[in-house]
């Protein structure tokens, strides 16, 4: 496996965890108001945004030249192809909205209605990207090396009681 194939998996989970906090985020800084802990709020709100959004290309980018090497077929194409498709629709999708927030903008500025509902809908493709991000590692095995998996399984520290002897 390239070191590519490794890189994307230890960066997908940055924009991911990054968006996910922005709408609770906002909420409870709606919620706060024009207090100075309302401003930190939406100012760490917007700050994970426009991060998650920057790491997002490099996770989007990242995870295509990971596939371009991959020979995938039957079930595991079409939870690819979703994957795919939902992760340039959430990747867009939030980018539109960090540029929509935070060009022109301060940073502890409060999000008007429209756009913390906007933000909370987002989650939807973004988890449905981590879904099937899943699914292609779990169920699927894309971008896992089978034989060093197996090779390098965890052993018990102690083998247990009830189990027979294991030869070294």
């Amino acid at each position: 496996m390239s070191a590519i194939n490794h890189l994307h998996p230890a960066l997908v989970h940055l924009p991911l965890g990054l968006w996910v906090t922005v709408a609770p985020l906002y909420s409870a800084a709606r919620y706060y108001g024009g207090s100075a802990a309302g401003g930190r709020l939406a100012a760490a709100a917007t700050v994970n945004l426009v991060l998650g959004s920057l790491l997002a290309v490099v996770a989007l980018f990242t995870g295509l030249l990971a596939v371009s090497g991959l020979t995938v077929l039957g079930a595991a194409q079409v939870t690819l192809t979703h994957h795919i498709t939902w992760a340039v629709f959430a990747s867009l999708l939030m980018i539109s909205i960090a540029l929509l927030r935070s060009v022109g903008r301060p940073l502890d500025e409060l999000p008007g209605t429209v756009m913390l509902a906007c933000l909370w809908l987002a989650l939807i493709p973004v988890v449905y990207t981590g879904y099937y991000g899943g699914l292609n590692v779990y169920s699927h095995a894309l971008g896992v090396d089978v034989a060093a998996a197996a090779r390098d399984r965890i052993k018990p520290l102690s083998p247990s009681p009830t189990a027979p002897p294991t030869a070294p």
